[in-house]
């Protein structure tokens, strides 16, 4: 890869850590499921203009991959970082991985080797070291929540590839337009005085909302879209490493939180696992190439 692709690949992982620190700034001023309105809203009214319109046969597969890769996926992840530090958040976000490639092996019948299966098993143990932490643990309920989001991101990726192939622009912009209606009903029923808490936000806080919906929502997506229409996957896959990385770092330095011993064990962990998994899927995309 060129190093200026190298640097995009960079930039656009560390977009995708940084919003997790800042989703956590975000969650003391504004309700949870309204930051998600506002990321689908931003999204649906810069795309929708130049996407086209899902075919009649593709409306139904759509929605129900926004619903587990945006709408699930987003809910789960902003209600549970509210409850843990954004250091946590973003190593148990990284289970969405492994949960991907068990999910393919019980759903789309796809083999995978003894790297794969131990990738699993490793970052899944790490997680447990987050959560056995002897000095202040996390809160288990924020993990789960967090782990569901990644469980839900895994099946809207493997329901995304069984239907697939789709265009990812278009996908991406009704993705946002089917998560706006359903958070637009869950921020009505189950959260109050949502005016209220954007009319008192202060520079910080509308700081995070726009890096959530610009910076991580958008441009994230469009810099790493346009590597992979250059790249393949399996050169472009061990980027994501480095997420968890920039999370972590944001967290530290922008909101001072801890870098415990329990923390730095397990994110190395989850990331040696998600590391095993990645491994095992280039040797065997290798193994199957000609």
């Amino acid at each position: 890869m060129p190093l200026a692709h190298v640097a995009i690949a960079v930039l656009a992982v560390s977009l995708f850590g940084g919003q997790w620190v800042a989703a956590r700034v975000v969650q003391a001023q504004v309700p949870p499921f309204l930051v998600v309105v506002l990321r689908f809203a931003f999204i649906a009214a810069v795309m929708l203009p130049f996407v086209r319109r899902p075919r009649a046969a593709q409306w139904r597969r759509v929605a129900v991959i926004a619903t587990f890769v945006g709408g699930f996926n987003l809910a789960l992840s902003y209600v549970g970082v509210g409850r843990i530090d954004s250091s946590t958040a973003v190593i148990v976000s990284q289970l969405m991985a492994p949960f991907t490639v068990l999910l393919s092996v019980l759903l789309l019948k796809e083999r995978v080797g003894w790297g794969a299966a131990a990738g699993i098993a490793l970052a899944l143990a790490g997680v447990v070291v987050l959560i056995g932490a002897p000095e202040t643990p996390p809160d288990p309920l924020g993990v789960l929540l967090v782990a569901l989001a990644s469980l839900s991101f895994g099946v809207g990726s493997v329901l995304t590839r069984r239907w697939g192939p789709l265009d990812a622009n278009m996908l991406n912009g009704w993705s946002a337009a089917v998560g706006l209606v359903q958070i637009g009903a869950l921020t009505l029923i189950f959260e109050r005085g949502q005016l209220e808490a954007l009319a008192a936000a202060d520079a910080r806080g509308w700081a995070a909302i726009v890096y959530i919906c610009a910076a991580g929502g958008l441009l994230g997506f469009a810099l790493w879209y346009w590597l992979i229409a250059r790249h393949p996957t399996s050169r472009l896959s061990p980027f994501l490493l480095l997420s968890p990385v920039a999370g972590m770092l944001g967290g530290i330095v922008l909101l001072g939180e801890p870098l415990t011993l329990a923390k730095a064990l397990g994110g190395a962990i989850v990331i040696a696992g998600v590391a095993l998994v990645q491994l095992d899927a280039r040797l065997s995309q290798r193994r199957a190439g000609p």
